[in-house]
């Protein structure tokens, strides 16, 4: 862990391994920024709208979709229907994301059984960023092709799908850039404290391109990672019936009337959803694979091994977030574990990394 600490430390030298992380259709977001000083100052713009405050006050927009969620499910029951709750959770998370960061509803949530097109799009264009950083060199040449020929697109389902997300974060963009100024009562979108940046910052406004780009992660990212911890959570919840009676008193209690969302303050407070969404974490390990970093011009010694300078190192959340020494019986389930409050466990929960270039929404 401490090797892990240290490559993944505030203000850490070590930079992102540009290849791994170069997407064509990212180009110019903080995601594809391979070194610290880069992507800092635009993970500054973002920071505002992503604080505490700011999802307090975007509150209302998010109960909202998810009650809408619970009554499309409520009506599932009454049919005794089956329910898809994979492409439910990511309908959700689409309409949450678009409605806290853009006040737009997508409508995913209104298509019948949870068949929004843009979920979709979004499995197949995660599957072309792991074939990009496998086959970084053919399928980098294929992107940035159709990239000048839009029209070579449709005849790759994956391609197809990140230029169609593309053009949707496009059209996001310049609606918020024809919008009327917002009050300061009123909830900002996700461009709006970027397309007019503080002059104290000294930090321009970035170019269209850019901000397309960051439209586009901020989509995918909002999207995909909470939906995936909620499906893990979900799966083992319904999985353990003590588990899930457990969450059900203590949910009962504190939700007398099923119909009035309590805030997310109230529901934070509540000792065993935390732990299940804790547990959920650890499950859903945000991003599973391999993230190298470059070792800096110093060099440097992990696990007491010196790494010379350009050195790469890969290092797995999944492994630390399954580390039995840890985690006793990590494979399994428990959210009893997390309910001591041990430090030492929450310190080896890296689901979404740490750090400067951790999760820009944690």
């Amino acid at each position: 862990m401490d090797a892990y600490n240290e490559v993944f430390s505030v203000g850490t030298k070590f930079d992102k391994q540009g290849q791994f992380y170069d997407h064509p259709l990212l180009e110019g977001s903080h995601f594809n920024m391979s070194d610290l000083k880069s992507s800092k100052s635009r993970r500054e713009m973002f920071a505002p709208f992503l604080s505490k405050a700011a999802v307090a006050r975007g509150e209302p927009l998010i109960q909202t979709t998810i009650m809408k969620f619970i009554d499309i499910l409520r009506e599932y029951g009454k049919d005794n229907r089956v329910v898809d709750i994979t492409r439910g959770y990511h309908s959700l998370t689409t309409d949450v994301i678009m409605n806290y960061g853009w006040q737009r509803a997508s409508g995913a949530l209104d298509f019948p059984d949870f068949s929004y097109p843009s979920v979709v799009y979004t499995n197949h264009f995660l599957v072309s960023m792991i074939l990009l950083r496998t086959f970084h060199g053919f399928f980098g040449f294929m992107a940035g092709l159709a990239l000048q020929f839009p029209v070579l697109a449709k005849w790759n389902k994956m391609l197809a799908a990140g230029f169609h997300l593309r053009a949707q974060a496009q059209d996001l963009l310049l609606d918020a850039i024809n919008w009327p100024k917002l009050t300061r009562q009123q909830h900002p979108s996700l461009f709006d404290l970027v397309l007019q940046p503080d002059p104290k910052t000294g930090l321009p406004a970035p170019s269209i391109n850019d901000l397309t780009a960051e439209t586009l992660a901020f989509l995918i990212a909002g999207e995909g990672s909470p939906a995936n911890t909620l499906i893990h959570g979900t799966f083992h919840v319904l999985s353990n019936p003590q588990i899930k009676s457990r969450l059900q008193q203590e949910l009962s209690s504190a939700i007398p009337d099923s119909c009035q969302m309590p805030t997310a303050d109230t529901l934070e407070k509540l000792p065993y959803l935390r732990v299940v969404v804790k547990e959920s974490l650890r499950f859903s390990h945000g991003a599973p694979g391999r993230l190298p970093r470059v070792v800096p011009s110093s060099g440097a010694t992990l696990c007491g091994q010196y790494l010379p300078p350009g050195t790469l190192v890969s290092l797995s959340h999944y492994v630390y977030n399954t580390d039995s020494s840890v985690f006793p019986d990590p494979k399994t389930f428990r959210p009893e574990r997390w309910l001591g409050g041990d430090l030492y466990q929450d310190r080896h929960l890296v689901s979404f990394s740490r750090g400067s270039r951790g999760c820009i929404g944690i």
